[in-house]
């Protein structure tokens, strides 16, 4: 048998798809004389099957996020111990020991990223809290920019409420 698949749009405005199988019915010498279709909604398994691709596509990814996140954490704690001890080298109230402070709340920010990357991976759910956004726009704005020479300015409305998030 001949065997397809069509994606139609039915008149309702839903898309379906179909399996056609033809088979051929031969006359004594050979020749297709006619033929016998049989058409098959396949709507369901076809739309099932999209999501296991889906399912498999978004496990792949996660392992691969979660393997990524594991090195880049242990690459973390090198950078760590290395401010650690500058910043016990470095004079307290100068210049020098205020880069390194930002540096690691840059890193902490950076293994925060990649415990929500091994969250992800293992398909956790987000641990959710109320927080106060000025300070994790801050955090996430200096992160973002650090290295750069790009600076910003942020306001805030007196009346900006804290909300229920993942920070």
């Amino acid at each position: 048998p001949f065997v397809c698949m069509h994606k139609h749009h039915a008149g309702d405005g839903n898309v379906i798809f179909v399996e056609t199988k033809s088979y051929p019915l031969r006359d004594a010498s050979g020749s297709i004389t006619s033929a016998i279709e049989v058409i098959n909604n396949i709507t369901e398994k076809h739309l099932l099957e999209e999501q296991l691709l889906r399912n498999q596509k978004l496990e792949a990814v996660g392992l691969l996020a979660g393997g990524i996140a594991h090195d880049f954490n242990n690459l973390l704690q090198g950078v760590f111990g290395g401010i650690s001890l500058a910043k016990q080298l470095a004079n307290r109230g100068g210049a020098l020991y205020r880069h390194l402070d930002e540096a690691e709340r840059a890193l902490h920010l950076a293994r925060s990223l990649t415990k929500q990357l091994l969250t992800f991976s293992k398909g956790g759910e987000p641990v959710k809290s109320v927080v106060s956004l000025p300070p994790l726009i801050m955090d996430s704005a200096k992160f973002a920019l650090s290295g750069s020479n790009v600076d910003f300015h942020f306001s805030k409305g007196a009346d900006l409420w804290p909300v229920e998030a993942d920070a």
